[in-house]
């Protein structure tokens, strides 16, 4: 990891603030690096360690990013609760009708969670837990999303006057979508989650396979000789017998027993509990059925992340309120809370449920088809009405001019667009 300045020779910033549809108050310029020299001393901690230290700016942005997700998801839910009080419609206020109600409990029990998860995860930052990355990524995907949910529900309620900028949702609006992305983009992080979270069940499925299973590679004597003699080695048998039944016989193990948790709360650790079961379940399912053609099946994996994340999720809002039961929290809010907490869950195992659904029934194939048919008529339209990544290396140089009228300079940036001034700002 190296610190490099505008003022170092090679270093080119050819375009000094793009115009950009929310996060107007950073400054995102356009650089070029042409064989620049970086001195010594530049060195971020110590040569060869760039990674460890991008990895752990990751964790500490993508728990800042959650963050920033919650205010606003607050912030909105907090203004269309209010609009749905105090707008009428047909005699009766918004929040009469059931539909609208469904978007204020989903705002209410999205925000809770997002709320605990974060507080979750920067519990462990400041513990300075050596591993984090995999609860990072869980909360920067599950903030990120559901905030935008959360921010989206709350355009509805408000209608057209969300668009106008002075009820300020429409800047939150803006703000949000970019947090689905940065950081490492949403569909990056469900294969993280996915290959990260599931390694250490993988690798051990990985050894059982090599010691029992069939090689395909090897004679039928070869084979037998080596099943044989790893079956009556304890440790093996222990792990190939109950993994055997489970993924060749489709047998479920017992479910975990969550027992720490408040004793009002006793129904959902049961919840929980069945559907870790059932998530670990589908993993060695789904690892079996594809093997290694699984590290090609983006949707199947962002099926079994999706719901590590729900879990994950479910957790760390029983947690937050396994604490305030035992502190013997009280009041209006609290309430609210409860309410949430349980709505979350429904609204978890739902999605869970769902998703093991559609491990086994889903329209992937169809899908599949359809992108393809897609991307060919695509090649069909000409680059040059569209933009194209500059640095492409199958159309480099092909796609339309673009527009620079909407950047804003900064002052004392100089007189190039300053015509466009007030068009960007």
């Amino acid at each position: 990891a190296l610190v490099c300045t505008p003022d170092m020779e090679g270093v080119d910033i050819f375009q000094k603030n793009r115009s950009k549809c929310g996060i107007r108050g950073t400054w995102q310029a356009r650089i070029r690096f042409n064989n620049v020299r970086v001195p010594k001393e530049n060195l971020l901690h110590q040569e060869g360690r760039g990674l460890n230290v991008a990895l752990m700016c990751l964790n500490y942005g993508r728990c800042t990013l959650s963050a920033g997700m919650l205010g606003g998801a607050q912030r909105a839910m907090d203004q269309g609760i209010k609009w749905s009080q105090t707008r009428h419609q047909f005699g009766r206020p918004l929040s009469a009708f059931e539909l609208v109600r469904k978007r204020v409990a989903n705002m209410a029990a999205l925000t809770y969670a997002m709320d605990a998860m974060l507080y979750m995860t920067t519990g462990m930052l400041d513990r300075h837990d050596e591993d984090i990355m995999l609860e990072t990524a869980i909360c920067k995907v599950f903030c990120s999303e559901m905030g935008w949910r959360v921010v989206n529900d709350s355009v509805q309620i408000m209608g057209g006057e969300s668009y106008m900028t002075e009820n300020e949702i429409e800047r939150i609006f803006r703000d949000s979508r970019i947090n689905l992305i940065v950081e490492g983009a949403n569909e990056v992080m469900q294969s993280f989650v996915f290959a990260y979270g599931g390694k250490q069940l993988a690798e051990q499925m990985l050894k059982v396979q090599d010691a029992v299973g069939w090689n395909k590679d090897q004679g039928f004597g070869a084979n037998v000789s080596r099943i044989s003699r790893n079956m009556t080695k304890g440790p093996i048998f222990a792990k190939a017998l109950p993994l055997g039944v489970e993924v060749f016989l489709g047998i479920k193990p017992s479910a975990p027993r969550i027992s720490k948790l408040h004793p009002s709360l006793a129904k959902q650790a049961d919840r929980l509990a069945l559907l870790t079961r059932d998530h670990a379940h589908s993993f060695k399912i789904v690892s079996k059925r594809f093997e290694e053609k699984i590290l090609d099946r983006g949707a199947v994996q962002a099926r079994v992340a999706d719901n590590a994340i729900w879990i994950h999720g479910m957790t760390c809002a029983l947690s937050r309120l396994d604490r305030d039961l035992r502190a013997g929290v009280e009041g209006v809010e609290f309430e609210r809370d409860r309410a949430a907490v349980e709505h979350f869950c429904d609204m978890a195992e739902l999605e869970i449920r769902n998703n093991l659904r559609a491990l086994r029934e889903n329209a992937d194939d169809s899908m599949l088809k359809a992108a393809d048919a897609a991307l060919k008529h695509n090649d069909t339209l000409p680059n040059e009405l569209f933009s194209i990544p500059e640095r492409s290396p199958t159309a480099m140089g092909t796609g339309r001019t673009l527009s620079q009228e909407g950047i804003k300079q900064f002052p004392g940036d100089g007189a190039h667009h300053a015509s466009a001034h007030h068009a960007g700002s």
